[in-house]
């Protein structure tokens, strides 16, 4: 039996590790993907039920999984760039065509995973504007209170009478 080599075209037997390789890494990337998707719930879901004493340990796994997920980004993208040059394309050939050339199996395959990582992107960007807009909202809450306790606020007397008041002092006693 003849030895394969990767000067064969896309469709020979020599190219099926070259596919199974990539397909490893993009099971990788999108493994990473869903774990970061994972802590942008997390960190919403703490946003939302007020629980801020979490929110620096869940600000550093997400930390982590962006880190991760980078690394995975890197390795798929070096490992495509191989592939291409190897199956003759050019270096900055996209998973998409790489698929188009691949025989039918790994076609589909690379296929799907394209379209699962389109699919995660999305879901991890929505997740991440929406923790945005929650820290955003608890900023401005917090704003708020401050210049409400912090500014002159207009009241009323006994008499009705609306007075500006300074709150600058709550924790004082006004009678000295």
């Amino acid at each position: 039996m003849p030895e394969t080599t990767f000067d064969e075209t896309p469709g020979d037997a020599g190219t099926a590790d070259l596919y199974a390789s990539l397909a490893s890494l993009l099971w990788n990337e999108r493994e990473t993907l869903e774990v970061l998707l994972y802590k942008l719930i997390q960190e919403q879901l703490l946003l939302s039920a007020g629980q801020i004493r979490w929110l620096a340990k869940a600000d550093a796994e997400v930390a982590d999984a962006v880190r991760q997920t980078r690394l995975a980004e890197v390795l798929r993208a070096a490992e495509t760039e191989r592939i291409a040059v190897d199956l003759g394309l050019s270096p900055e050939a996209t998973l998409r065509e790489l698929a188009q050339i691949a025989p039918e199996h790994w076609s589909l395959v690379l296929d799907e995973h394209r379209a699962a990582l389109r699919a995660l992107v999305g879901d991890v960007q929505a997740a991440a504007a929406e923790v945005r807009a929650l820290l955003n909202a608890g900023t401005n809450m917090i704003r708020e209170t401050l210049d409400a306790v912090t500014h002159s606020v207009g009241t009323y007397n006994a008499d009705g009478v609306k007075v500006e008041r300074d709150f600058g002092a709550l924790l004082l006693d006004a009678r000295g």
